[in-house]
């Protein structure tokens, strides 16, 4: 039994080893056509190499280039990230970029306004604020043309009077302080109508006692006499004491000098009305002239008024003589010092005295004498009666 199924496990193993030739010949005949079928991709796995035996040194060697690998990972990975960082953070700069520069804007309008608010609270600052007006006038008028700088003068030159205007609720509510008395003189010399009246009550109420007073006087003897500056001159003189001679003294000076002073301006503009009437100019030049004639007096004293109209001052004296009188009780007190050199109220008197009685028009010129250009001696009175051209010159 165990024989036969052997025997036919055999022929049945020798049947399928020789049919498979058959179906190989069949394919190869001639003439007979087949068709090609791809056969389907198999996946062969890989052949590695037997690895060799891993030693110490190589372990170590692995190891090394392991951490290498990583550092170099890793700095690239610290590259990338910074790249990226960086890229974000302009990005993002970009995008405020806008509220940035409007909020940069709205910084400097605050920073321009503050300061100009801050001149506004303080008289220090309105005066620095007309100082810097003129100058940018100045700069403007330089600029012009020639033909529009009477245009520039009229319409946009900075004028004091509203500066002086502003000053007021200031002065008024600090009158004794330092900075006040020097807006005071400011006041009392670049201004008219209140705040000049304001500045003469203030400073004769609260700063008579200061040297700097004494000193501003000096320059009012340039200007014309108005009554608040008159008024403000009769209060000093007749309040000062003995300690405060000095500031009587340059007082007593100022108030002379404002009417010898204040003769050019009214010779100019009562000028200017001749000149219209003359020659027959039309009626707004007149009216013009006569407007500014009128309130030039409108501003004076009444003995200013009745000095420029009379020419004669209220006591009946003469104007020189009045100055005389105080040079003598005066002459000693120093007006201002320059440098070195003290100018003193006799000395300047002396000129101007001469001046009144002798250079003014209408007076008889002082005599002269000298050699002409054939050397012989001549005086100016040799000529009385007769027109005479003097012609003064020298070389330095």
């Amino acid at each position: 039994m165990r024989r036969i199924l052997l025997l036919g496990l055999l022929v049945a193993l020798t049947g399928c080893g020789e049919q498979q030739p058959e179906k190989k010949k069949e394919a190869d005949k001639p003439g007979k056509k087949t068709s090609q079928v791809t056969p389907p991709e198999t996946k062969t796995e890989p052949q590695t190499a037997a690895k060799p035996a891993v030693t110490p040194q190589v372990k170590s060697e692995v190891a090394a280039n392991d951490k290498a690998a990583s550092e170099k990972a890793a700095t690239e990975k610290a590259a990338t990230e910074k790249v990226a960082s960086e890229k974000a953070a302009s990005e993002k700069a970009i995008a405020a970029a806008p509220v940035k520069q409007e909020d940069a804007e709205q910084e400097k309008e605050q920073a321009a306004q503050e300061p100009e608010e801050e001149k506004a609270s303080n008289v220090a600052g309105i005066m620095k604020s007309f100082a810097d007006d003129r100058k940018a006038f100045m700069t403007k008028y330089r600029a012009a043309k020639p033909a529009d700088r009477q245009a520039l003068v009229d319409n946009e030159l900075p004028k004091p009077q509203s500066y002086a205007e502003a000053m007021l609720p200031l002065v008024n509510a600090d009158p004794a302080s330092d900075e006040t008395r020097t807006a005071l003189m400011w006041m009392l010399s670049q201004s008219e109508g209140e705040p000049k009246e304001t500045a003469a009550k203030l400073l004769v109420a609260h700063h008579m006692d200061s040297e700097d007073l004494a000193g501003g006087l000096f320059g009012l003897t340039r200007q014309p006499p108005t009554a608040a500056v008159q008024t403000m001159l009769d209060d000093i003189i007749a309040n000062a004491s003995e300690e405060q001679r000095r500031l009587k003294g340059i007082a007593s000076f100022a108030k002379v000098m404002q009417f010898y002073n204040g003769q050019r301006t009214y010779d100019f503009l009562k000028g200017k009305v001749d000149s219209a009437e003359k020659d027959g100019s039309d009626e707004a030049t007149l009216a013009k002239a006569q407007a500014d004639l009128d309130d030039f007096m409108n501003q004076l004293s009444l003995a200013g008024q009745a000095f420029y109209r009379t020419g004669k001052m209220a006591d009946g004296l003469e104007l020189p003589d009045q100055l005389e009188a105080v040079s003598d009780k005066f002459g000693d007190v120093v007006l201002m010092e320059r440098g070195p050199q003290k100018m003193l109220i006799g000395d300047e008197a002396k000129g101007t005295i001469f001046e009144m009685r002798y250079l003014a028009i209408g007076k008889t010129a002082p005599d002269i004498s000298g050699e002409d250009l054939d050397g012989e001696e001549f005086k100016l009175s040799d000529y009385r009666g007769k027109v005479v051209v003097l012609d003064f010159w020298g070389d330095w």
